[in-house]
Formats: C-alpha cells, sequence, structure tokens
C-alpha cells in the first residue's frame, strides 16, 4: 500500500467518522418520529415553475397523505430560487431557497395543503409538528420564518435572545435578532429554531424570508422540518393557550389571552419589552389551576409608551416550573396626543388635556362642522399632561366643532358640542 493511499485512507476514515457524529448529534436533538416527510420529488401541478400561483404536489409525505404546495404570494420582492433544496438541509424537509432583493424586506408565502393519496381531497394530520429551522444572520441581514397551522403550542429556546417570535392571531413568526450566522442548516442550532404543535390540521402556512439591508440581493436556504425538538430551559406545562393578543385602549395597553385547558396552574406573569429581547414582568394574575373549560384573562398596562411594547407571558404552575408563551406587540404613534375635553358639551369654556410623551410645542386650531378655521393658536406643553382653557366659546352658535392638536409629524384632532 503506498504512502498516498494510506494518508487518503485515513483521511476519508476521519471524515465519515466526523459526518456520522453530526449525523448522531442532530438524531439525539429531535424527539418522535417524522410527522410528515418531504423526501419525495415534487411534481410541478399548474402555473409557472417557481413562479407565484404555481401549484406542486409531494407524493407519500406522510401515511396514506400527499401535500399540495402552492407559492400564494410573496412581499418586498422577495422570490423562490428553488422550491426545495436539499443539499445543505434534511432530505425530509421543506426546504426552499429565496432571494431577497437588496434594501429590502421580503417573505415568500407557501400553502401547504395535505390530501388523500394521490387525490385532491383533504385529509387532516392527527397531529403536525413543524420545526422552523435556521432562522440566523449577521450584521446585514436578518432571516425571518412563519408557521400558521390554525393554532397550536409553541416551543423555543427562549433564554437565548438570537430569535424574537412573536405572535399575531394563529401565526407564530420568528425573526433573527441576534445577527449570528450559523453553519449550514443544521438542527443542533437550537438557538435558532422554534417548534409549533397542533392536532387536525388539513393545511397550513410557512412564510420565509429575510430582512436583506445589504445593497445587492441575497439567496438564503430556508426549511421547515417535521420533527419536535426538546429545547434548553424550556418547559411545556399542560396548560393550552387559545389566543393571546394585547391592544391600545385609550391611555393604556390592554393583554388579553385565552386558555382551553389548564392542570396544576399556579399563575400568569405578564413581561413587557421596548425592543422584543430584553423583558420585565410588569403584573401578574392568578390562574384558574386545573380547568377543562374556556377561561379568559386580560390584564391592563397603564404605564404605555411611544413605539412598540412588546408582551409576553409566563405560565407558573405549583410546582416552579414555568413557560414563554410567543410575544404579542402594539404600536404606538410616537409623541402622539391622548386629548380629553371637560366640560364637554361646553358653554362658554372647556378645558384641553393634552398628554404627551415629551415637551414641545403645538398650534390648537378650532374648526366648524365644514372644516373652516375659526382660530388658532400656539401652546407649550410639557411632558405628561398639559391643561389649556379655552374660553369665549359662547361666542360661536351651538352646534358640533373640531379642535385639532398639530404637532411636527401629527395632527390629532377631537370633536366637541357648544350649546
Amino acid at each position: 500500500m503506498n504512502k498516498n493511499f494510506t494518508i487518503l485512507l485515513r483521511y476519508a476514515t476521519l471524515l465519515l467518522t466526523s459526518i456520522t457524529a453530526l449525523q448522531a448529534k442532530a438524531t439525539e436533538d429531535s424527539t418522535g418520529t417524522y410527522s410528515v416527510n418531504f423526501s419525495s420529488v415534487p411534481t410541478l401541478v399548474s402555473g409557472t415553475q417557481n413562479a407565484i400561483g404555481s401549484v406542486y404536489r409531494f407524493s407519500n409525505v406522510a401515511p396514506g397523505r400527499s401535500a399540495i404546495v402552492t407559492i400564494v404570494g410573496a412581499t418586498g420582492g422577495a422570490t423562490v430560487d428553488m422550491l426545495d433544496d436539499n443539499n445543505l438541509t434534511k432530505p425530509e424537509a421543506f426546504s426552499p431557497r429565496i432571494t431577497i432583493p437588496g434594501n429590502s424586506t421580503g417573505m415568500v408565502e407557501f400553502k401547504i395543503t395535505f390530501v388523500a393519496g394521490n387525490s385532491n381531497n383533504p385529509k387532516k394530520m392527527d397531529t403536525l409538528v413543524a420545526t422552523a429551522m435556521d432562522i440566523d444572520g449577521n450584521a446585514n441581514l436578518h432571516e425571518m420564518d412563519a408557521l400558521n397551522l390554525g393554532g397550536g403550542t409553541l416551543s423555543y429556546q427562549a433564554s437565548t435572545l438570537e430569535i424574537m417570535v412573536t405572535q399575531t392571531g394563529t401565526e407564530f413568526l420568528g425573526q433573527n435578532v441576534g445577527g449570528v450566522e450559523y453553519p449550514n442548516v443544521d438542527t443542533s442550532a437550537k438557538a435558532v429554531m422554534f417548534t409549533i404543535t397542533n392536532k387536525n390540521v388539513e393545511e397550513f402556512i410557512y412564510k420565509a424570508g429575510a430582512q436583506n439591508m445589504n445593497s445587492n440581493a441575497v439567496t438564503r436556504q430556508k426549511g421547515v422540518y417535521f420533527k419536535g425538538f426538546t429545547y434548553p430551559s424550556f418547559t411545556t406545562l399542560p396548560v393550552v393557550l387559545n389566543a393571546f393578543a394585547a391592544t391600545s385602549r385609550n391611555e393604556t395597553n390592554l393583554v388579553q389571552w385565552q386558555t382551553s385547558s389548564e392542570s396544576n396552574t399556579l399563575r400568569f406573569i405578564i413581561e413587557k419589552s421596548s425592543d422584543g429581547r430584553s423583558y420585565t414582568a410588569i403584573g401578574e394574575v392568578a390562574a384558574a389551576g386545573n380547568s377543562s373549560n374556556a377561561r379568559n384573562y386580560n390584564f391592563t398596562d397603564a404605564n404605555v409608551i411611544a413605539g412598540t411594547s412588546y408582551y409576553r407571558l409566563r405560565t407558573v404552575d405549583h410546582d416552579g416550573r414555568f413557560s414563554y408563551s410567543a410575544a404579542v406587540m402594539v404600536k404606538r404613534d410616537k409623541q402622539q396626543h391622548q386629548i380629553s375635553l371637560f366640560p364637554c358639551p361646553a358653554v362658554d369654556f372647556t378645558i384641553v388635556s393634552i398628554s404627551a410623551d415629551a415637551a414641545e410645542t403645538v398650534t390648537l386650531r378650532m374648526l366648524d362642522a365644514n372644516g373652516k378655521a375659526l382660530y388658532s393658536r400656539q401652546e407649550n406643553i410639557t411632558k405628561g399632561t398639559t391643561n389649556i382653557r379655552m374660553g369665549q366659546l359662547d361666542r360661536f352658535p351651538s352646534g358640533t366643532y373640531y379642535l385639532q392638536v398639530v404637532q411636527k409629524a401629527t395632527t390629532t384632532t377631537k370633536p366637541f358640542m357648544i350649546l
């Protein structure tokens, strides 16, 4: 045996050992069996290859089932470079390759429908487990993946701030915030993955894309893998969260959620963040404890801020274990004024109370019902609440009028009556 061949053989043995170790690691990280397997070659059913509106069939993705994949649409100029590229990811995963134009935020939306055998008749999956993988990035790019299984439970590595998972309705969106690039598409990189599990799923939506801050277009390998994973520092509690939302209500934000079942639940801790990464507890609500019926909860945040507020729930059971929900968010216009008038209706005067996030000079305008300006004046307001007296209103005929508060970027209009 010559020397060169011996060296080559040793190198090949070492490489094979390394590959086997990586494969074993990925297998150890996952739990359960594949609920869906996309390793078959897709067939174009209709439309133009990789174009919006095109429809594909993946055969035998699960016992007695095929999958119909439709490219529903795209935002930000994102396009499909390849429908299912398995070179860098798991062959069982659905792995589209997406191109995002320079200086753009874009995603491609896919609808996956399960059908019986080779027919087009819908057939539900009893349980569907979907994991969005490799939501990584760098200084100039942040990947994004969304899963909508019509609801379900979320699990992810909440203790590591590499991705931010937010919930809107039944859609869960994972956005890279850490800016760390992970090699290939590795299921051991749990910090950039999240998993949704739901029952009786006939179809679901998968969105894949990125925020690209480069001047040139970037192509990224994406993937949704149909296996569950055990995430460090994440405990799945026997609580089913049906709905979770936050809305602005006048000068407060209202956080609401509903559970369909609870077991051994002690309390819900409401946490808040201004950047989606660093959270602080702002209150708690006692839980039902044990329940098989729908339970509605709410919490009012009176300390609102301009811009975006993120809220998430930390559910704690009687044993001290806890789990996190996805985050929901409320957007408020920066330095938008909250205006009230008293007395209203007015006779000869009214007090205008203006709540603002910063001190500035604003313009007050009084308009009639036709929008004609009756008078205008400037006022200096302070951070917090400023009270301004509007007098001599009895010189105007009875009827409906409008008060406008004009600032640099926003005009707020409030109707009032004079008797």
